[in-house]
C-alpha cells in the first residue's frame, strides 16, 4: 500500500510522501490479552510534515506474544537524526520498553547508549525513567526518576565530562577545539507541571584558552515560586573563592508552568540582578566577540539591574581597563579604555579613549564623549562626541583587504558629532587626511589569491513534484513569517567632508600581472552627504608634479579624481602624456612628438571608454603643438599605439620593428583592462593576421592569456596562465592547416576536461575536421 496526500488549510498543512505500509497480524479475538498477538509490520515514509518536517522514515515492528521487537530511523527536521531498536513488552497494567542501540545525530555529535535505555510505562498512571544514559565520549548524560499522569515528577539529571572539543561544537560551531574545558551539571526536577521545581549545579572547570588558564565558572540556578534564582562566580586560577574576578547573583520572575500558554513574565514582579566584577580577565572569551581577536585586558563590572524584563532599571558602572585586541576589519591592534554609567534610564559616557597598538608607523588616539537613553538593555537615544587622530588602515591591512590596503591616517578636524535616535541617526564629520599612501587594486586588475570562480546551478523542473514543491513553498514562508525580524528601516543621514592636509600618495593597480599602475600626489578636498536618501558628492583631488601612469612606458599624468560610490573604483579625469624624440625614417632630423590618454569615468570602465572613443588617444607633433594640445591628424590610435611602444609611427615600421611589437604584446600581455582593444588592433595592422586577437583574463588565483592568428593557410592559438613564460611545458597550443574552407587538421595540446586539476597535465589530440552542407 502506497500514500501520498498533501492537505492545506490555512496554517495547517499535512503532507505524507511514498509512505509504503505493509503488515500481516493474527491474534484470537476471543482473547483479550496479548498473547495470543503474532504478526509484522513494515512502516517506510519519504517524507512526513505537520509543522515539522520528518524524512526518510524507517521502521520495522515484530510482534510475537506480548512482545513487541521494533527499530525505528528517521530525520528531523533536516538536523536530528534518530535510531534505535527496541522492545516492548505489553501486560494489561504495564508495559515495559527497553531501547538498544539508540543513535541521536545532531550537527555532526553523535550521542548513543552503551547500556539499555529502560522504561516502565503504567497507562493512567506513569512514566518511570529507570536508566536512561546517552555517551559522546567521554561525556556522558543520565536521567532517571518518574513522571505521574496528574503531573507530579521527581526526576534526577546530570550531564558530565563535556571538554573543550564538545564544547567548542555546541558554542561556537567549530569542529577545531577552540578553548579547554570541564563542564559538569547536575541537579533536579520536582513539583507539578504547573508549579515545577528544579535546582541545577553548574561546574565549568580548568578554563584555558591558547594555553593560557583562566580558572573556573561555578554557580547554580534554582526555580520555584515563578522565580529563577542565579548564583554563578568565575574563579581565577588562584582558586579563591572567596575573591571572584566576577559574580551574578539575583532572581528573575519567570512562570515556568508547562502548560501555560501566555505570557511568562509578569509586569508585577520585579527582578534583581547585581553584576559585579572585579579585574576579569577578557582573555577568557577567546575570538567570541565578532571582528575582534585576541582581546586582553581587564572588566571591571558594579551593575544593579532591576525592575521588569520590559522595564529594566541598570545603575551602576561599567569599565574597560588595559584592554587591547586586533580586529579583523583592518587587521590592526588597538587599546582601549573605557567607562560607562548607568543611572536608571539614562548612561554617560565617563571617558572613553581609543588608541592604536601596533600594525602601522602611525599612532593616535580618538576620545569620545557623550549621554543617552536605555530602552530596556539598548539604546533608545545617543549623542556623541568624537575628536582625536586614528590610524584605520596599514600595511598589514592587505591581509584582510586585498583590494585597498597601504597607511591611512586621519584626525578630527573640530568635533565629529553622532545623533542616534530609533527612528534615524545624523554624523557630521569634518575629517583630515595626515598620512595616506594607499594601494587600489581594482576589480579588473585582480589581486593574488583572489577566486573569482561563479557557480550557476540550474535544477531541471521538468520532472520536479509540483506537490513537492508548494510544499517548499509553505515551509520557506512559515520560516519567513515566524523570523524575528524589525521591519523597520533605521535611516541614517550623514555630512562628511575630507581633506588633505598633506600630500597623498595614491597607486591604482590597473594590471597586476604586469605592473600596469597609476601613482599619483594629489591634494584636494571632498564633500559627501547623504540626507533622507539623497546622496552627493562633490570636490576632487587635484594631481600634483610627480603623478604617473605606467604602461609600457611612463606617462606624466595630470587631472583630478575623486571617489564616489565605490571606494576601489575611483573616478579619473585625467591626461596622462607619453613625450620622447621622433627621427623620421631617411632622416637625421628630430621632431618632439607625444601621445596623451585621456582616462575620464571610473577605473572598471577605462578600457572600454577608450575603445568606443578612439579620440581620447591622440598624437601630438612638436614642442609647440604639445603645449598648445593640438593633435596631428594623421596619426590615429594605432600610430599612438606604435609610438609608444617602438617609438616610430605604424608607417614607418621594419622588419625588426615588426617584430619587437610582436614580441612586446606577446610577453608582456597587451590585452590589459586599459587598452585591451586597441592594442589588438594595432597589432593585426601592424604584423599582419600574425596577430589578430590577444586576451587576457581572471580565473581563480591565476592571470589567463590567449594569442591567436594566421599565416597563409595555418591558423593558431597560444596561451595559458603567466607561469608559461617560465615554463613552456604549461602552455595550451593549437594549430590548425585549412586543406579547403571545408576541410582542416588540427593538433591541439590543453587541459583535460575531467580527471585533472592541475596546469601542468595536458593531453594532445591530432584531428580532421570536414564540414558537409546541406
Amino acid at each position: 500500500m502506497v500514500i501520498d496526500y498533501f492537505l492545506s488549510a490555512g496554517e495547517d498543512v499535512l503532507y505524507l510522501s511514498d509512505l509504503q505500509a505493509d503488515f500481516k497480524l493474527t491474534r484470537d479475538n476471543t482473547s483479550s490479552i496479548f498473547d495470543g498477538l503474532f504478526g509484522a509490520l513494515s512502516i517506510n515514509c519519504d517524507r512526513i510534515y505537520t509543522g515539522n518536517d520528518i524524512e526518510n522514515i524507517q521502521s520495522d515492528i515484530v510482534f510475537n506474544q506480548s512482545k513487541m521487537i521494533f527499530n525505528i530511523e528517521s530525520l528531523i527536521n533536516k538536523k536530528i537524526g534518530v535510531r534505535t531498536d527496541g522492545r516492548f513488552i505489553m501486560s494489561p497494567r504495564e508495559q515495559d520498553i527497553t531501547l538498544e542501540g539508540l543513535t541521536i545525530l545532531y550537527n555532526e555529535m553523535k550521542w548513543e547508549n552503551i547500556r539499555p535505555i529502560k522504561l516502565l510505562l503504567k497507562p493512567g498512571e506513569s512514566l518511570d525513567v529507570q536508566d536512561f544514559s546517552l555517551y559522546n565520549d567521554p561525556a556522558a548524560i543520565f536521567v532517571n526518576g518518574i513522571i505521574y499522569n496528574d503531573g507530579r515528577q521527581n526526576l534526577q539529571f546530570s550531564l558530565k565530562d563535556v571538554d573543550g572539543h564538545l564544547l567548542s561544537k555546541l558554542l561556537f560551531d567549530s569542529n577545531i577545539k577552540i578553548l579547554d574545558a570541564n563542564l559538569n551539571i547536575s541537579g533536579f526536577v520536582n513539583g507539578t507541571f504547573t508549579e515545577p521545581i528544579f535546582v541545577f549545579d553548574i561546574n565549568l572547570d580548568d578554563i584555558s584558552y591558547g594555553g593560557i588558564e583562566f580558572g573556573d565558572l561555578v554557580g547554580d540556578i534554582s526555580y520555584t515560586d515563578k522565580n529563577i534564582v542565579v548564583n554563578s562566580a568565575f574563579i581565577d586560577t588562584t582558586k579563591n573563592i572567596e575573591k571572584p574576578k566576577l559574580t551574578i547573583i539575583g532572581n528573575i520572575p519567570i512562570d515556568l508552568n508547562y502548560q501555560l500558554e501566555g505570557e511568562r513574565f509578569s509586569s508585577n514582579n520585579l527582578m534583581d540582578l547585581k553584576i559585579y566584577s572585579q579585574e576579569f580577565d577578557l582573555s577568557a572569551l577567546g575570538n567570541v566577540i565578532p571582528n575582534i581577536r585576541n582581546p586582553k585586558g581587564f572588566l571591571n563590572a558594579d551593575v544593579d539591574i532591576k525592575g521588569t524584563i520590559d522595564n529594566p532599571e541598570l545603575n551602576g558602572k561599567f569599565e574597560l581597563k588595559d584592554t587591547e585586541f586586533n580586529t579583523t576589519l583592518n587587521n590592526l591592534d588597538y587599546k582601549i579604555d573605557c567607562a560607562v554609567l548607568f543611572a536608571g534610564e539614562d548612561f554617560e559616557i565617563e571617558r572613553f579613549t581609543i588608541k592604536n597598538a601596533g600594525g602601522t608607523p602611525n599612532s593616535g588616539t580618538m576620545r569620545i564623549s557623550g549621554s543617552g537613553k536605555l530602552d530596556g538593555f539598548v539604546p533608545e537615544s545617543a549623542k556623541l562626541i568624537i575628536n582625536g587622530d586614528l590610524a584605520i588602515l596599514g600595511q598589514r591591512s592587505r591581509s584582510v583587504l586585498p583590494s585597498i590596503y597601504g597607511d591611512l591616517f586621519i584626525e578630527s578636524d573640530g568635533d565629529w558629532v553622532f545623533n542616534y535616535k530609533r527612528s534615524g541617526s545624523y554624523f557630521f564629520a569634518n575629517v583630515n587626511l595626515v598620512n595616506t599612501k594607499l594601494v587600489f587594486v581594482t576589480e579588473a586588475a585582480g589581486y593574488d589569491g583572489s577566486t573569482q570562480f561563479q557557480y550557476t546551478f540550474i535544477e531541471d523542473t521538468t520532472n520536479v513534484d509540483k506537490i513537492r514543491m508548494q510544499l517548499e513553498e509553505i515551509i520557506a514562508s512559515d520560516k519567513k513569517r515566524n523570523a524575528i525580524t524589525d521591519k523597520s528601516e533605521m535611516k541614517f543621514d550623514y555630512e562628511l567632508s575630507i581633506s588633505t592636509k598633506n600630500i597623498a600618495e595614491l597607486e591604482i593597480i590597473l594590471a597586476q600581472a604586469f605592473n600596469q599602475t597609476l601613482t599619483v600626489e594629489v591634494m584636494g578636498n571632498l564633500k559627501y552627504e547623504s540626507i533622507g536618501g539623497r546622496t552627493l558628492a562633490q570636490g576632487s583631488f587635484q594631481l600634483l608634479d610627480g603623478s604617473k601612469l605606467e604602461f609600457f612606458k611612463t606617462f606624466a599624468a595630470d587631472g583630478s579624481l575623486r571617489f564616489e560610490t565605490d571606494i576601489t573604483d575611483p573616478y579619473l579625469d585625467i591626461v596622462a602624456t607619453y613625450r620622447s624624440d621622433y627621427t623620421p625614417p631617411n632622416s637625421s632630423t628630430t621632431e618632439e612628438v607625444a601621445v596623451k590618454l585621456r582616462l575620464q569615468g571610473p577605473v572598471s570602465e577605462l578600457g572600454m571608454n577608450l575603445a568606443n572613443q578612439p579620440e581620447n588617444i591622440s598624437v601630438y607633433v612638436g614642442t609647440r603643438n604639445i603645449d598648445n594640445n593640438i593633435p596631428d591628424e594623421r596619426y590615429d590610435a594605432s600610430d599612438a599605439v606604435s609610438f609608444i611602444l617602438v617609438n616610430q609611427f605604424k608607417a614607418d615600421l621594419s622588419a625588426e620593428n615588426r617584430q619587437d611589437v610582436a614580441n612586446q604584446t606577446i610577453g608582456l600581455g597587451t590585452a590589459t583592462s586599459l587598452l585591451g582593444p586597441i592594442l589588438t588592433g594595432f597589432v593585426n595592422s601592424a604584423v599582419g593576421d600574425v596577430v589578430n586577437n590577444i586576451q587576457l583574463s581572471q580565473a581563480g588565483e591565476h592571470t589567463k592569456f590567449a594569442v591567436s592568428g594566421r599565416f597563409s593557410k595555418f591558423r593558431y592559438s597560444f596561451g595559458g596562465t603567466t607561469e608559461v613564460f617560465q615554463n613552456i611545458n604549461k602552455a595550451n597550443l593549437r594549430i590548425d592547416y585549412l586543406f579547403s574552407p571545408s576541410l582542416l587538421m588540427r593538433l591541439e595540446r590543453k587541459e583535460p576536461i575531467v580527471g585533472s586539476f592541475g596546469i601542468d597535465d595536458k593531453i594532445t589530440e591530432l584531428g580532421l575536421k570536414y564540414r558537409f552542407e546541406f
